[in-house]
């Protein structure tokens, strides 16, 4: 792929009063057939470099902002030491050579990653764990903490990886990433993953499909970032038909039956947080699979003429055009929140403070929803329901059980996905847990001509 010619230039359009101008670096770049050229000032790029020694040490301040032609045409070819303009010849020579290392390490080349990394921290993009280290800030930047905790956990798996194979695990080119290497990827997390604690080598249990799903996802979406921001070309994609696929795994269904819902609502909790816990569980279902997220997120003026209004966190960052989600307020959970509310917070239960950052947020929200299934799974061993299930079941079958329990009793999938999906049918489909044999028996039954 071509580079830029990189050079500095004086910069004539506006000459200064004292007949002298202004040193510019000179970027020039021929992109599809249309040529780019791009000044910078210097001053930008060169304050560390404005100070520099002499052979004894002391150290030498050099004004660089401006010159008469003659002068900077006499530093341009500065050769020998000691020329009475050495010094300003080295620091012109060291900012060129510094624009040319950063646009050397582009592969493909591009002004926004250009400036990015000639005025600020110096990272080789070329790199994925570098480029996976500017995507991560990004996404802490933006309050999407979630995010970026599973960009840094595929980071990580990437780099045990390469330390399995015995590769270099401080750098990973994109043409690496091959074919090839991500399905190697995923055998090593399948079967090879090992964990060193006090010296002492220790098998890890094999990843599960639905992790390595993750990691591999985020691998895609960095490619696609980087093909998108002129760093790759897409010649070096290695997803899709006839190239790397990612593993998916079967769905486990997370809803329970009517009768295992109602069970639970009229077992007595064993003590207060079994009870709250349960609580917050059915605030959940009654409010149409609300997440713990967005319960936490709810504030007092959500709630007005009988309604809840709240906006999706999930969807606050995806969408151009946000849509509100409507819950009628029932009479379960109407003393739900008279149980749990905060009058001196703006949130309604409390959980989180309106002076929490994204960190801090993301924190409380995830221990709260560890909470709330620590508790409601104690809870649910108090019923005759499956032992093994009650260990499981999780905030999230709240949702899927509103889901299905609802398209049973006779409401549309169209609905339902409306309500929970924004209209994304697909992933309402996912959450349905399917008809019991008993529903597909009457149904026959009906069928019969006998």
């Amino acid at each position: 792929m071509s580079k830029p010619t990189i050079k500095l230039i004086l910069d004539k359009r506006r000459e200064k009063n004292n007949g002298m101008y202004p040193v510019k670096l000179s970027v020039f770049y021929n992109d599809n057939n249309k040529k780019i050229t791009k000044l910078y000032s210097i001053k930008n790029i060169s304050n560390n470099l404005l100070k520099t020694k002499d052979e004894n040490g002391k150290e030498i301040h050099i004004n660089i902002d401006e010159y008469d032609e003659k002068t900077f045409n006499e530093i341009i070819k500065v050769e020998k030491s000691n020329n009475k303009h050495y010094f300003q010849s080295v620091i012109f020579k060291t900012i060129v050579e510094s624009a040319n290392k950063v646009a050397n390490n582009i592969e493909i080349f591009n002004f926004i990653e250009f400036e990015r990394n000639l005025f600020g921290k110096v990272k080789d993009l070329s790199n994925v764990f570098d480029f996976l280290d500017e995507i991560i800030e990004e996404k802490y930047k933006y309050g999407k903490i979630s995010t970026a905790e599973k960009y840094k956990s595929t980071k990580v798996c990437l780099q045990k990886f390469l330390e399995f194979e015995e590769m270099n695990s401080e750098r990973l080119e994109f043409k690496t990433i091959t074919e090839k290497f991500l399905n190697e990827f995923e055998y090593y997390c399948l079967n090879n993953r090992i964990k060193t604690i006090k010296k002492t080598t220790i098998k890890k249990l094999p990843m599960s499909k639905a992790t390595i799903g993750i990691y591999t996802r985020n691998i895609r979406a960095i490619f696609n970032t980087a093909i998108e921001r002129k760093i790759i070309d897409v010649s070096l994609y290695p997803f899709g038909l006839k190239k790397y696929n990612i593993p998916t795994s079967e769905k486990v269904k997370k809803a329970l039956t009517e009768s295992q819902i109602k069970e639970l609502w009229n077992t007595i909790p064993q003590n207060y947080n079994q009870e709250k816990a349960k609580d917050f569980w059915f605030f959940s279902y009654f409010t149409y699979g609300m997440n713990l997220k967005d319960i936490c997120e709810l504030k007092h003026s959500d709630i007005n003429d009988e309604l809840i209004t709240y906006v999706r966190a999930k969807t606050k960052s995806t969408k151009k055009v946000e849509t509100k989600k409507k819950v009628p307020l029932t009479d379960n959970i109407k003393n739900i929140i008279e149980k749990y509310k905060d009058n001196s917070s703006t949130y309604l239960f409390g959980i989180i403070n309106i002076n929490y950052d994204a960190k801090q947020v993301n924190i409380k929200i995830r221990n709260f929803n560890e909470y709330v299934n620590k508790h409601f799974r104690k809870f649910a061993l108090n019923t005759s329901i499956d032992k093994q299930l009650c260990e499981n079941i999780g905030t999230y079958y709240a949702r899927h059980s509103f889901a299905t329990i609802s398209i049973k009793k006779g409401a549309s999938m169209e609905l339902i996905s409306e309500i929970m999906h924004d209209g994304n049918f697909a992933t309402t489909k996912g959450y349905f847990s399917g008809f019991d044999d008993e529903v597909l028996q009457e149904l026959s039954n009906d069928l019969s001509l006998l």
